[in-house]
């Protein structure tokens, strides 16, 4: 049984094909399923019942969240946009609360900031419920709805210091696009 030289190397082509794909299947990272969040209660905000609580975490987090002393919350909570100055995302930032029996535990917002590109704004969890799953589920619900939206790619930026929230990010597949003035800026293309 003789082969030739082209059905050989065809055959190895086939082989290490087949290999790597199985190989890339048993190893590659799967971002965390958003389909969990149809076993918790998630809400869109409503500025009467979760002002308070969006406040508060804003407050009590407010160097991990923010990158200047400047930030309008109460622009933010009424006119669904995360900057005064920047008209275009007037009206697009969507803000949902999660909460854990009826009592608002985390939150997180985010819009499109083009045609193809999704941002994640803020993310945050009370003291109290962190290390159980919340922000997993709003970043992972937060993702899945940016999708839809037609997002290819999604960024959000993270102080350097605060390792547990790169943690959540590296978790669902995001890489350092960038690093600048303490921040990591991470890119997750979907």
């Amino acid at each position: 049984m003789k082969m030739s030289f082209k059905k050989i190397i065809l055959s190895l082509l086939v082989v290490c094909g087949v290999g790597s794909a199985v190989w890339f299947a048993i190893h590659k990272k799967q971002a965390p399923s958003a389909s969990l969040s149809s076993k918790y209660d998630i809400r869109l905000l409503d500025v009467a019942r979760d002002t308070e609580f969006i406040k508060r975490q804003n407050y009590e987090n407010w160097y991990l969240l923010h990158a200047t002393p400047e930030f309008n919350l109460d622009f933010m909570l009424t006119k669904n946009s995360p900057y005064e100055w920047e008209p275009r995302t007037y009206g697009k930032l969507t803000t949902v609360v999660i909460f854990d029996e009826n009592k608002p535990v985390g939150f997180i917002n985010y819009y499109m900031r083009g045609a193809h590109e999704g941002t994640v704004f803020l993310l945050s969890v009370d003291k109290n419920a962190r290390g159980k799953g919340f922000g997993e589920v709003l970043f992972g619900y937060a993702v899945e709805s940016l999708k839809k939206q037609g997002a290819k790619y999604i960024k959000v930026s993270v102080r350097e210091e605060n390792e547990p929230a790169q943690k959540l990010y590296r978790k669902f597949g995001m890489y350092i696009e960038t690093s600048d003035h303490g921040f990591h800026f991470y890119r997750l293309d979907v």
